[in-house]
């Protein structure tokens, strides 16, 4: 039986291949590193960010000295009180209109 030589390299390349041996290896790749922290509405200037990256070594350390100089933390709860203030007012305020809508609805 005649191989023709499109098989013969197919077969000489396949068994190329399969004289490697393959080991798992590591390879460390730079990539740039995200962390999210809750600071204040403000971003920090580069500077002060910088100054605190030189200060503090890792990601840990320097998302909790972001939280921990934050200023907003007695504006938010003093914020979320007044919008639900205000959406409890509102509701209570058109509660009545909406009722009275379906009322007028239901006898149409």
């Amino acid at each position: 039986m005649a191989m023709n030589s499109s098989a013969t390299a197919f077969g000489l390349l396949a068994n190329r291949i399969l004289q490697y041996r393959f080991a798992p290896e590591e390879y460390y790749l730079p990539i740039e590193e995200f962390a999210e922290a809750t600071g204040s509405a403000e971003p920090l200037p580069r500077e002060k960010f910088r100054a605190l990256c030189n200060q503090y070594k890792n990601k840990e350390e320097i998302i909790a000295a972001i939280e921990s100089s934050a200023t907003f933390k007695i504006a938010t709860p003093l914020i979320m009180v007044v919008i639900t203030s205000v959406l409890i007012v509102a509701s209570i305020a058109l509660f009545p209109l909406l009722k009275k809508r379906r009322k007028e609805r239901k006898s149409l």
